[in-house]
């Protein structure tokens, strides 16, 4: 069975709309949605086993208030009649550092999707860092949904994979995961070339726009184009905008085009513009 895992802190408007998309990747994906809040408690030399019992009942108390808040908003502005609410969930509300215990999930369990907002608070784009950056992601299969602030969930037909049609390990594995996204969702994918040197490659023989035109003849929904630009960050959201994309997919590939693009401060400005989530799937360097 598949699972997404969707951390979420309390009090913070910008994981409700985060939740509404990831019980819409749980419903259609047919995924146990992981609900989970790390809490921290006050302890003190005086503390007593009554007042750390309690304190415990407390954070559970407000967790699950929470997710039930999210729950009304789900219901009162995307459900509709004829929908059903199935979508399986797992709550978790545990006192843990919320890094830590992300990091934890994702190694134990087959997580497919880790979804959370990219606010504007600083604290969360170090802990978006810290994760990304951390190796346990290279030996499993799970991808990063980044949602932006201020994003409504509407549907998605449109997704635009970014490449630079350089060869990498596990080509045909990311091909695949946004073939199934786009099969799940009936969407169009938009394969985008970025040439940022400014020069047209030679492609007669390149491996890469070969695996392309094979998805391409096979469903002619696809597109392929290409764009020359040394701004790799406008050249993706001009096209995103240009053609409605309702999704930005990339790779993080250590050494190569998107290495820089998500390990420096250019990588950050694609997620920091986006009016659309953007799925960071990360190089699968322990995968074969």
């Amino acid at each position: 069975m598949r699972k997404i895992l969707f951390p979420f802190s309390v009090g913070q408007s910008q994981f409700k709309e985060a939740f509404i998309v990831a019980v819409k990747f749980a419903r259609t994906l047919n995924a146990e949605l992981i609900l989970l809040n790390a809490f921290e408690i006050e302890l003190d030399d005086n503390i007593t086993k009554e007042s750390y019992n309690r304190q415990i009942k407390n954070k559970w108390i407000v967790a699950y208030n929470e997710v039930t808040a999210f729950n009304k908003y789900y219901l009162s502005k995307y459900a509709k009649v004829n929908d059903e609410m199935k979508v399986r969930f797992d709550h978790r509300f545990v006192y843990a550092n919320e890094s830590e215990q992300i990091l934890n999930i994702v190694s134990k369990e087959a997580i497919d999707m880790l979804i959370l907002p990219y606010g504007e608070l600083k604290a969360d784009h170090k802990k978006i860092d810290h994760l990304v950056d951390n190796d346990i992601f290279n030996n499993n299969s799970t991808s990063l949904l980044l949602i932006p602030s201020k994003f409504e969930y509407g549907s998605i037909k449109n997704i635009v994979y970014a490449t630079d049609l350089k060869e990498h390990h596990l080509n045909k594995f990311y091909f695949n995961e946004i073939l199934k996204y786009a099969k799940i969702f009936d969407a169009k994918i938009h394969f985008l070339h970025i040439d940022a040197s400014g020069k047209e490659e030679k492609k007669q023989n390149n491996k890469v726009l070969k695996l392309i035109n094979d998805i391409i003849s096979r469903n002619s929904k696809h597109v392929y184009n290409s764009v020359n630009s040394r701004d790799i960050n406008n050249a993706i959201i001009n096209y995103t905008d240009a053609n409605n994309i309702d999704l930005i997919s990339v790779v993080k590939e250590d050494d190569r085009f998107w290495s820089v693009l998500f390990q420096k401060s250019i990588s950050k400005k694609i997620v920091e513009v986006s009016k659309v989530p953007v799925l960071y799937m990360i190089e699968k360097t322990g995968l074969e």
